[in-house]
């Protein structure tokens, strides 16, 4: 999920700029300008998926809104890149470039990059809860550091249409990881998710 956070979130100027949304004839400076008023914009997006992941993580639950953030990211980030390469590319298809970000943003804050803070401190048993905890935010960092160090590399060798569609893979592994793994505490305290409650009630069985 990082990869995906990281990279689009921090070089969302830069593919704004590699654009070109100040347009074909402008200068640097003004293509500068417009990907950062593009960029402030597009960063409402990530206010309001955190508002809606406030509202909704307990209605609705921490692995529903993970899947359903990953797979709108995968679907944003294929608009996206299909956005820069059909005629006149992505400047010439300045709305769906915006639908494409602002829908990612709001759908990566309102799932995995809200449930991936949440899941591993209620999913893990007691004994090992803050390691598990742990090194799931050590795979986080690290998906981080790929995803800023690789991003601007892969952007000026493959392309725009190619790297959007990396990241997209990599959502979508994302949500296939969750769906095969997932574990849903909405509702559980920690005791019975770690299965302490199941123990406590379980009948004593006295050698004969």
């Amino acid at each position: 999920m990082d990869i995906a956070t990281y990279g689009v979130g921090i070089f969302t100027p830069t593919l704004l700029a590699s654009f070109a949304l100040g347009g074909a004839h402008t200068t640097f400076i003004a293509d500068d300008i417009a990907s950062t008023k593009g960029t402030a914009l597009l960063d409402a997006f990530l206010v309001v998926g955190f508002a809606l992941a406030i509202l909704l993580v307990d209605r609705v639950g921490r692995v529903p809104l993970q899947l359903t953030g990953f797979a709108v990211m995968t679907i944003a980030l294929c608009v996206l890149a299909v956005g820069t390469q059909l005629p006149g590319g992505a400047n010439a298809h300045l709305a769906l470039v915006m639908v494409g970000f602002g829908v990612f943003n709001t759908f990566m804050n309102l799932g995995p990059n809200a449930t991936t803070f949440a899941l591993p401190a209620e999913v893990f048993p007691s004994e090992m809860r803050s390691a598990g905890h742990g090194f799931a935010a050590g795979c986080g960092k690290l998906g981080a550091a790929l995803g800023t160090f690789l991003f601007p590399v892969l952007l000026a060798n493959i392309g725009e249409a190619a790297l959007l569609y990396g990241v997209a893979a990599a959502c979508a592994g994302g949500f296939l990881i969750t769906l095969a793994y997932r574990v849903e505490p909405r509702g559980a305290s920690l005791d019975e998710l770690s299965g302490i409650q199941a123990i406590k009630l379980a009948p004593r069985v006295t050698p004969p």
